[in-house]
């Protein structure tokens, strides 16, 4: 029974997507609602006469500023389709269902990139482009022993499960569950090198005389980044 209860508290579940190649599902409410906006401006215009221009601008103007606050408090889309499941547990990875033992794994990245509700600016060329993300970008990518290979991307949906899984893949590394190639620890995100499992993994290393002082360096040379 103890046993059950660790597993569960150790378990972490994220769904799986896909993305869509069609262009129409990347647009946000807030864009088709601006698209909408345009038009019945254009409208109003090829119809409306000099008595009431001043009218039609006050509109415009209060069209406007309604809009780009509805944009702040846009999300992007997430134009994918859900296939499955992935979830971390203590002793293994599920994808889809099907279970990769974390000794089955010659080499596994995570690449952290967003969660839901995540800040991000569009630029300035952006047509009222969403203010927030929806949490997608994250990927996993893994190749067993046996050449089975996975690659998947998956959402994440709060500020908490983003620093947990960071966290957590830190930790795979610091026990030895799971590893890199020890040429590529200076591409791991930063949100993962900057957890505390990360960096006593490379004080590890660098102990193991795996890797040298000075690639420890250029591997952490970037942690304290914003």
């Amino acid at each position: 029974m103890p046993k059950l209860l660790l597993r569960h508290f150790f378990m972490m579940k994220f769904k799986i997507v896909e993305q869509r190649k069609n262009f129409i599902g990347r647009i946000t409410n807030a864009q088709w609602a601006a698209l909408s906006f345009f038009i019945l401006v254009f409208l109003i215009l090829k119809i409306g006469t000099n008595e009431y221009l001043s009218l039609i601008l006050g509109f415009l103007s209060f069209g406007i500023l309604s809009l780009i606050i509805y944009s702040t408090l846009s999300y992007e889309t997430l134009n994918a389709d859900i296939v499955g499941d992935l979830i971390f547990d203590e002793d293994l990875v599920e994808i889809k269902l099907e279970n990769i033992h974390y000794d089955e794994i010659q080499n596994m990245e995570l690449y952290t990139n967003h969660y839901k509700s995540q800040s991000r600016y569009p630029g300035p060329n952006s047509f009222f482009g969403p203010w927030n993300y929806i949490g997608k970008s994250n990927y996993l990518k893994i190749k067993c022993f046996d050449q089975r290979i996975f690659n998947v991307e998956f959402q994440i949906l709060s500020l908490c499960d983003f620093k947990n899984i960071n966290e957590f893949y830190a930790n795979l590394l610091l026990t030895g569950k799971i590893s890199l190639y020890s040429h590529s620890l200076h591409k791991v995100p930063i949100d993962i090198k900057q957890t505390s499992s990360f960096l006593l993994y490379v004080i590890k290393m660098v102990d193991e005389k795996v890797i040298g002082k000075q690639y420890s360096q250029r591997v952490l040379s970037d942690r304290y980044n914003s």
